[in-house]
C-alpha cells in the first residue's frame, strides 16, 4: 500500500495593495486570560460574595501591531488597507498564540 504524502498547511494571510506598497497580514487565533468582575454588578456585595476568577477567551483576527508588551488584532480589513474592530491583548496574559 502506497502512503499518502500530506498536504502543507498554508497559513491563512491576507494581501493588499495601498498606494503601490504590499501588505500583507497574518491571521492568528489567540488564547488569553482576561479579568473577571466579581459580585453582581449592581449592588454592594458582602465580602464573602467576591469570588477571584479569570475569564479565558478565544479572540482571531489579523496581527495589525505588535511591540514588546502587546498585540492587536483586527477582525476586520477593508480593502484599501482599513482595519476595524481591532483588540489589544497584552502578551503577559496570552496562553496560546497560533498563526492560521
Amino acid at each position: 500500500m502506497k502512503s499518502k504524502k500530506k498536504k502543507p498547511i498554508k497559513k491563512l494571510t491576507l494581501t493588499f495593495v495601498k498606494k503601490g506598497e504590499t501588505k500583507k497580514l497574518k491571521a492568528f487565533h489567540v488564547e488569553w486570560k482576561d479579568h473577571a468582575v466579581s459580585g453582581n454588578r449592581t449592588n454592594w456585595n458582602s465580602i464573602d460574595e467576591v469570588n477571584v476568577k479569570v475569564l479565558r477567551c478565544h479572540s482571531l483576527g489579523y496581527l495589525v501591531d505588535e511591540d514588546a508588551e502587546s498585540i492587536a488584532l483586527a477582525q476586520n480589513v477593508g480593502e484599501n488597507g482599513t482595519v476595524a474592530e481591532i483588540i489589544t491583548i497584552l502578551k503577559s496574559c496570552i496562553v496560546e498564540k497560533k498563526e492560521l
